[in-house]
């Protein structure tokens, strides 16, 4: 990339911040050099923005939920930019819901950028370049920037370790699944909003509540981790957009938001590290072959996995 498209980056094109992420989500070997490069460029503009996760199981309504929020956060004279990480086909690994076409509303709002991106099968509900997308993101000028993750349970951690705010969508009924992913999401989750309120009584929304009660307030920020909403009916929006604020306001204040943005570093350190050994290890001439002759050797009783594992691991990475 030269010169001339990293200043119209920097000026917010947004045909350009689309060209920029297209360019590092490709595979190309060619372009991996270019958005290297074009990366290096961006983490040296000093730019903060504020990043919110919003995660959920599928049908829970989150794309409508973000719709509904950036009414009201434009409304802040903000600049907004949605990752929308989609599920993946196995067959092209392109997405398959497109976010942007439910969005449709803010496709002609400057001040508002779209971009669904395939996780090609990625975990952690992501895509392995939300974290690049981010950077260029807040290079263009955007200070909010919303991950809709494509909710795949407990290992929604890759998206903490994006964002500085975590919320988790859920809807009425939705208890038993829960239970069964609480150790994981629900400690990481900044905030649970139980969504569509409106197709259930009030009755039935404390019972929902009651789902909870073991989730401890955030004294901290002084507000309810528990919150309802409708994104039909526009309750409870309005709500949420003031925690999210404050909240950030106050990490700022605090400095709270700059020790996390330093843990978070250390993870994507530790994460590219282990990604390029990885790469590496399976690299080597005839290591396909070796473990298909250890897989063998393991069948016949010749030996156990930890054993192989441990000796080929130390054949080539010494």
């Amino acid at each position: 990339m030269n010169n001339s498209h990293f200043e119209k980056l920097l000026k917010g094109d947004i045909a350009t911040l689309a060209q920029s992420i297209t360019l590092v989500e490709s595979s190309l070997d060619s372009d991996k050099k270019k958005a290297n490069s074009l990366i290096k460029k961006c983490s040296k503009i000093k730019k903060t923005s504020f990043r919110i996760c919003i995660s959920g199981a599928p049908g829970v309504g989150k794309s409508t939920f973000i719709n509904v929020l950036l009414k009201y956060l434009i409304k802040k004279n903000k600049k907004i930019a949605v990752l929308a990480i989609d599920p993946s086909s196995e067959k092209s690994k392109g997405s398959i819901l497109g976010d942007k076409t439910r969005m449709a509303s803010f496709s002609n709002n400057k001040k508002i950028f779209i971009r669904p991106s395939p996780s090609k099968g990625e975990l952690g509900g992501v895509s392995k370049k939300t974290r690049e997308s981010i950077i260029l993101c807040e290079a263009a000028g955007f200070n909010i920037i919303i991950i809709e993750t494509t909710g795949v349970g407990q290992t929604e951690t890759t998206a903490k370790n994006l964002t500085d705010f975590f919320i988790l969508l859920t809807i009425p009924n939705s208890g038993d699944y829960l239970q069964s992913i609480k150790k994981g999401i629900m400690e990481i989750a900044d905030l649970i909003i139980i969504h569509k309120i409106d197709t259930i009584s009030n009755l039935n929304i404390q019972k929902e509540k009651n789902y909870y009660s073991q989730i401890k307030n955030d004294q901290k920020y002084k507000y309810q981790k528990i919150q309802t909403c409708s994104s039909k009916k526009e309750d409870g929006i309005q709500k949420i957009c003031k925690i999210l604020i404050e909240n950030y306001l106050a990490k700022i204040k605090n400095g709270e938001l700059q020790k996390n943005r330093l843990s978070q570093l250390e993870y994507w350190v530790h994460k590219s590290i282990k990604d390029k050994l990885l790469n590496k290890f399976y690299r080597q001439k005839n290591i396909n072959q070796e473990i298909i002759e250890i897989t063998k050797k393991i069948k016949n009783k010749n030996g156990s996995i930890e054993d192989f594992s441990t000796k080929i691991v130390d054949k080539y990475l010494k």
